[in-house]
């Protein structure tokens, strides 16, 4: 079948639908199911779906960031949304581009640009990207990770903690600051909660409550 869907026949006629792909000379073979349980239309289905996701191929860098998210990042982060961002500068820049084509230069270079403006969300955006292209490996979608050897010194620099703190003057004008979001910051001013915690707390009467479950210290 041109969807890379065979029938194997055994010489007792037991027949069963197979998937098989090509690379690096050596066949590869995925089971989908015995016929006539697994009909025609539904093994052609199963083979779309495994020549989109799993034949490195076909799979871009823009449906590997939706994978990864989908199976690393959203079943098991508490803010996941805070991912998001990352895997949209992975789709704008080169998420038309086969996982199995990306090169560490292309990568860097579309890192580097995001640095310009934003260093520490390139760091950030490093660090997401290696995790995605290591599942790729995982996957078998690539046989190593071209950012794997790739540092922050390459990419927005290194960081440093910072020990200053607002004056009492800064603190005023924060207050009375007239922005998008200045009441967000002067609540978190008020209650020394973190971002997630405000975003995921709700009122109860007079007080403002934040589940365990979305609290850094688990109370």
């Amino acid at each position: 079948d041109d969807r890379g869907l065979y029938l194997r026949v055994t010489p007792k006629g037991a027949k069963t639908w197979i998937f098989r792909t090509k690379r690096g000379g050596a066949w590869r073979v995925v089971t989908i199911g015995k016929y006539p349980r697994v009909t025609l239309a539904a093994a052609r289905l199963a083979a779309e779906e495994l020549r989109q996701d799993a034949v490195p191929e076909h799979m871009t860098f823009s449906r590997l960031m939706d994978k990864w998210y989908a199976d690393r990042v959203e079943p098991k982060y508490k803010t996941p949304e805070s991912q998001i961002v990352y895997c949209t500068y992975a789709k704008q820049k080169l998420g038309n581009t086969a996982v199995l084509s990306l090169k560490t230069p292309q990568l860097v270079s579309a890192l580097q640009e995001y640095a310009k403006t934003a260093p520490v969300a390139a760091n950030r955006c490093l660090s997401v990207w290696k995790l995605a292209l290591d599942y790729a490996v995982e996957l078998g979608l690539r046989d190593s990770n071209p950012l794997a050897r790739t540092s922050i010194r390459s990419v927005g620099g290194g960081e440093f903690e910072r020990d200053r703190v607002l004056s009492d003057s800064e603190i005023a004008q924060l207050w009375h600051a007239d922005f998008r979001h200045a009441g967000v910051l002067r609540f978190i001013l008020l209650t020394g909660c973190r971002i997630g915690e405000v975003r995921n707390g709700y009122f109860d009467s007079d007080e403002w409550c934040i589940d365990a479950e979305h609290s850094k210290n688990k109370r």
